[in-house]
């Protein structure tokens, strides 16, 4: 296992990579005109227009699709701006004062232009979100987290959550009473379509099915395999499928990085999307969380920072972690283990800091 942190231009250095490098690529890039992360002429977010943010932007998403492995995935979390005092806008945009930009679904939209499959859009839900003085509006408290991938086949694990008390009840009351699909109970009236129950845990008889007589309904392939009697169980005793909002409390961080990643979103992003002992990118790499996820699950990795002191402090993060997981596995306390850095080297040609682990 491997972490190399670079110092640079994102879309620079990215260009010293080979084709088709990556397994897994999470990031979170400066959001426009929202911080000044003092990174100089280069920084990515300070851009006069929107329009000239997403060029950037997308020269370095260009450069991700091009080392990201064909079978490899994409979880880009962009937050969004207002038009007024965040944003400065040219005349050719013309967004109405006040207007959400919706800049992240038109990044979203050029990545589809350029090849992008678009799998989702993943809300994560802010429950300790930062209040807003604002009183015409409603309080922002979620971000989207786009997962992308280069093909129709990629590497996905699946990802589930437990299930309600009020789901796991209604299932238990269907094996104590021995109970089946009934178009009568369940009803079949195309007038008054209700959602029925669990079926006996999923398992349907062959016949008819509501789904496949509503009016104006598209029919789902899982309802055609049920009518015909090909039995498609929805219930997995593991749990359900992970839905598309996550509630995620926002990171603390005492350094000097403004805005780090949560590690449980991190987390969920390389363990769907990374196969083990594959390897993970992040071009934006702040203040190191994607580095320290990794870093416990045993992939490689690799990360950006245009920002020195940030690519500093992220490397001591990396490398504490490492001393925590090294400590943990052999079973001796934390504290006992010095984070001491292994044989970091810096070269001219890619100012890459690197250690083994």
């Amino acid at each position: 296992m491997s972490t190399k942190i670079a110092v640079g231009n994102a879309e620079t250095k990215l260009k010293l990579f080979p084709d088709d490098f990556f397994n897994c690529v999470v990031t979170s890039p400066p959001y426009w005109m929202k911080r000044d992360y003092q990174a100089g002429p280069e920084e990515l977010g300070r851009e006069p227009t929107m329009r000239e943010y997403i060029n950037n932007l997308m020269g370095v998403i260009d450069q991700i699709y091009r080392v990201l492995a064909p079978h490899g995935t994409f979880w880009l979390n962009l937050g969004d701006s207002y038009v007024g005092n965040e944003a400065a806008l040219a005349e050719s945009e013309m967004l109405p004062q006040k207007s959400l930009c919706l800049l992240p679904y038109r990044v979203a939209i050029a990545m589809e232009d350029r090849g992008w499959i678009v799998r989702n859009v993943i809300i994560w839900w802010k429950p300790d979100c930062v209040p807003e003085s604002v009183k015409d509006r409603f309080t922002v408290d979620f971000e989207p987290v786009f997962f992308c991938t280069k093909n129709p086949g990629y590497y996905f694990q699946q990802q589930l959550h437990p299930y309600s008390e009020k789901t796991l009840k209604r299932c238990q009351r269907f094996v104590d009473n021995g109970e089946a699909f009934d178009p009568l109970r369940h009803k079949v009236d195309p007038d008054r379509p209700t959602q029925a129950g669990m079926k006996l845990l999923g398992r349907m008889a062959p016949g008819i099915v509501k789904n496949l007589i509503v009016p104006g309904r598209t029919v789902h392939t899982m309802h055609l395999d049920r009518a015909n009697g090909n039995n498609r169980d929805v219930f997995n005793p593991d749990g359900a499928n992970q839905r598309c909002v996550l509630r995620i409390a926002t990171a603390s961080y005492h350094g000097l990085h403004f805005a780090p990643f949560p590690e449980e979103l991190v987390r969920l992003c390389i363990d769907a999307g990374c196969p083990p002992g594959g390897s993970v990118l992040d071009p934006f790499l702040g203040s190191g969380t994607s580095g320290v996820v990794a870093e416990r699950m045993g992939r490689d990795f690799y990360g950006i920072e245009l920002n020195p002191e940030y690519a500093q402090q992220a490397t001591d993060r990396i490398l504490k972690a490492r001393a925590t997981h090294l400590a943990m596995a052999k079973g001796s306390p934390a504290g006992m283990l010095e984070p001491t850095a292994p044989q970091n080297e810096s070269t001219p040609a890619d100012g890459m800091l690197s250690g083994n682990g």
